[in-house]
């Protein structure tokens, strides 16, 4: 794996915790999925985000950490992910 790839993967990591493993979200939860979203609408979310006022959210906070070559590479890293999970649980 190339060094980019890892980042990236590194990257995409942090987003498990609430958007699930390659960004799929349980069924019944209320964040959004991350994966097959389209890269300019991801792109154009976390920007919003990086903007927000208050900058208590968990979302914000982690946007503002984010550099734009980051962003844009999540946004591409989570839209090539399928819509749904291929794990077995």
């Amino acid at each position: 794996m190339s060094q980019p790839e890892l980042m990236i993967k590194t990257n995409a990591a942090m987003c498990a915790q609430c958007h699930g493993t390659f960004g799929v979200s349980q069924a019944s939860s209320t964040i959004a999925s991350l994966a097959a979203m389209p890269r300019e609408e991801l792109i154009q979310k976390m920007q919003a985000y990086k903007l927000a006022t208050p900058t208590s959210s968990v979302m914000a906070r982690l946007a503002r950490g984010l550099t734009e070559e980051q962003i844009n590479s999540l946004a591409i890293f989570f839209e090539s992910q399928p819509r749904q999970s291929t794990l077995k649980n």
